[in-house]
């Protein structure tokens, strides 16, 4: 992931933001000096001048306030721009990634890069133009120092490098307990999650205590790691700034002495004082920077595990196939792991508008054919193609067009009826038209609040049959060449199943239907059956055939 695109993408924003904050903290730097001569007016009894640098100084305050308002409205709209384009970034590289690559990263782990990091990564790049200028006003302080007094100078020169080392003794540590409390995190959100996803388990095996309790015990690990992190960071700081503060006060004395001996004036004195101000908030404002870079460092290392396994998907405008024909093409795969593959040695050949069964005991490896067509993963060795075409040719568009699925357990968003078709085809009469053909329609409107309903995946409010059904919806809306249907027809109604038989009968004069069933009537209407077994492809023929010939068949189906 490349960082100078990103904020490339956001020069306008950088810019601005750089520009208000470097105002802002010229202003605060002429200030003191401002104040000083005024200062010094009045002591040399010149009130006139007096009066002229006060009003100077009402309108630098003015301007500074107006600057500083603007530097913050420019800090918000950097951090805006930044935070989408590198969620916009995260978005495409998880749709980018094989299923195998995010089961590397954690539901929980998941959510909180999305974020809690991104916000961490944000923030940091938003704060450092204030923190560049901080750096540069630093250093234009200590040229002052020297030019009023050289053991002023080197005094201060010491001092700084001795906070600058306490600022670097701490970054190792507070990056590793930053490392604990991110991945405690992570634990504790897991569980909030177990814990709202099993809520009727929990119920009805009345285990609310001994979840609650996991909770609690996560939550309390969480908070112990947040605090000592803090506690960490906070005596680091504040040694540093109690050092500053103590050689400041030390430094008035001494510039009392100066005056004494008429070697300073008062005003100057002022200023001396109020840049060591400055050089406290400053010396905080690095040690914020220390904390914050080992922060990042964090954040980046795991916000870049989406990045990690993703690869580049063509997304031309290129059109490999403008009349696709759905033949597909399996040769020589393999596909898992190589010591213990979900699929070896697996060719076939399926002819365009016919209907294709896979069927085998469960556990065989039938559904990597689909993770497969649905590019979900990708095979270790062997071609897939489809119309002669590899798979992985064409843009993504183009192919998630031609190929679509139907899965055993459809998930919807948690949007109604209407909303959740809708992303597929915004015309309604065609969703009323495909509702009515699947028999779902005056089910719909018979719910309280018909295709407003809102689904709710784990509540089960919508019965289990008219989700799969909505599902089906969904790809027939569509309309891509090739259909997958990833069934569980033998636990529906009689019903519901020669609903489904007869629309499959009906898709198949125009697409190329595959199917993943052991179901007997399913598997009667097949043009060709693949029985696949010990992650092999053992047989291929019709249902008559291989009832006659196999015994696993035989024994295989419903």
């Amino acid at each position: 992931m490349n960082n100078k695109k990103v904020l490339k993408t956001a020069w306008k924003e950088t810019s601005f933001k750089m520009g208000t904050s470097i105002a802002s903290r010229a202003l605060i730097m002429l200030i003191p000096i401002i104040f000083g001569l005024m200062v010094d007016n009045i002591t040399n009894l010149d009130y006139n001048n007096a009066y002229i640098l006060g009003i100077i100084l009402i309108g630098m305050y003015v301007v500074y306030r107006i600057a500083d308002v603007m530097n913050t409205y420019s800090w918000h709209k950097f951090y805006n721009k930044l935070y989408n384009i590198y969620t916009d970034l995260a978005l495409n590289k998880t749709f980018n990634n094989s299923m195998f690559s995010l089961s590397r990263i954690s539901l929980s782990e998941y959510i909180n890069i999305m974020n809690n990091d991104i916000n961490v990564i944000c923030t940091f790049w938003c704060d450092l133009t204030i923190r560049i200028c901080r750096v540069v006003e630093f250093v234009i302080i200590f040229i002052y120092f020297f030019m009023i007094n050289t053991f002023i100078g080197i005094a201060g020169i010491i001092v700084s490098l001795i906070a600058f080392i306490l600022i670097f003794l701490s970054s190792k540590k507070i990056e590793t307990l930053n490392q604990k409390r991110a991945a405690n995190l992570d634990s504790k959100t897991s569980a909030l999650h177990e814990l709202l996803l099993c809520i009727k388990e929990i119920k009805t095996l009345n285990i609310f205590k001994p979840i609650k309790t996991r909770v609690i015990k996560k939550t309390n690990k969480y908070s112990e790691s947040w605090l000592k992190q803090r506690v960490i960071e906070d005596i680091f700081k504040f040694s540093t700034v109690l050092l500053i503060e103590i050689f400041r006060i030390g430094l008035f004395i001494y510039g009392i002495y100066l005056i004494s001996k008429g070697d300073m004036q008062l005003g100057v004195l002022m200023v001396i004082y109020n840049y060591y101000a400055q050089l406290v908030d400053n010396f905080s404002e690095f040690a914020v920077v220390n904390t914050g870079f080992r922060n990042l460092k964090v954040s980046f290392n795991r916000y870049n595990k989406i990045f990690e396994y993703s690869r580049d998907i063509r997304n031309d405008n290129k059109i490999i196939n403008e009349k696709p024909k759905g033949e597909i093409v399996f040769k020589d795969i393999l596909y898992g792991y190589k010591d213990d593959p979900t699929l070896s040695d697996l060719s076939f050949k399926t002819k365009e508008n016919s209907i294709t069964a896979i069927t085998g005991p469960s556990g065989s490896g039938r559904s990597g054919i689909f993770h497969l067509l649905l590019r979900l993963n990708r095979q270790h060795e062997g071609t897939i193609t489809i119309d002669e075409f590899n798979i992985n040719d064409y843009n993504v568009d183009e192919y998630f067009y031609l190929v679509s699925s139907v899965f055993k357990e459809p998930i919807f968003f948690n949007m109604s009826i209407k909303s959740n078709l809708c992303i597929v085809e915004e015309d309604m009469t065609k969703i009323i038209e495909i509702c009515k053909k699947l028999e779902i329609h005056d089910y719909i409107i018979n719910l309280k609040d018909g295709y407003e309903t809102v689904i709710n995946n784990e509540a089960n409010n919508i019965n289990s049959e008219v989700k799969y059904l909505l599902g089906i919806a969904r790809v027939l809306l569509r309309e891509p060449k090739i259909m997958l249907f990833d069934e569980t027809f033998s636990t529906f109604s009689k019903k519901a199943k020669e609903k489904i038989i007869e629309i499959l009968l009906e898709l198949k004069e125009n697409h190329t239907i595959m199917i993943i069933t052991k179901d007997n009537e399913v598997l009667k209407v097949a043009d060709k059956i693949l029985l696949i077994n010990n992650n092999k492809l053992i047989a291929t023929g019709t249902h008559e055939t291989l009832y006659k010939k196999n015994k696993l068949y035989k024994e295989n189906i419903i």
